[in-house]
């Protein structure tokens, strides 16, 4: 039932056997770059926008460069493999269905990755804190320690110009 689904797509010239072979003609274990599976990946994530098993199919297609964003950036932010996968993951499913084709058709697999990857680890370093006002009591606060400032012992005389030191010039 599910590959008379997929076959129904026509994302290939040719009927598929079984899912596994949709994934090696999408571009599974294939090379880095092939016209051939990146068209065939292109018709799938236009159609994982509305269709749950397109996704899941595209899901598969990049999980392997996933387990390597896993292994690498576990390693580099201290967090482990799991949880680093954990957060691809997670952002893999809506950058998949959201994937913009029309803007971007071509080395769709890769582009994909590092979507996931932007979204998962570098987009919120980059995002800049939103600046808040302090509060009112705040004020009062620093108002009441710059006057605290001047009720201090002056031990190098700074206030009045002057200077404390034993140590007299030659």
């Amino acid at each position: 039932r599910v590959l008379r689904a997929v076959n129904s797509w026509g994302v290939a010239p040719t009927t598929f056997d079984s899912l596994d072979d949709l994934l090696v003609a999408a571009g599974f274990r294939g090379k880095n770059v092939d016209p051939s599976a990146d068209a065939v990946l292109g018709r799938l994530v236009e159609r994982a926008a509305t269709d749950e098993l397109a996704a899941r199919i595209v899901l598969q297609r990049v999980i392997p460069p996933m387990l390597s964003i896993g292994r690498r950036r576990g390693r580099t932010r201290s967090i482990g493999y799991n949880d680093a996968l954990g957060m691809a993951l997670s952002h893999a499913w809506e950058v998949i269905r959201t994937y913009p084709m029309a803007r971007r058709p071509r080395k769709v697999a890769v582009n994909i990755v590092r979507d996931i990857e932007y979204f998962a680890f570098v987009r919120s370093e980059r995002r800049r804190p939103q600046h808040s006002s302090l509060p009112h009591d705040s004020e009062l606060l620093l108002n009441n320690r710059t006057a605290d400032m001047f009720t201090f012992d002056d031990p190098y005389g700074s206030l009045h110009g002057g200077s404390t030191s034993d140590i007299e010039p030659d």
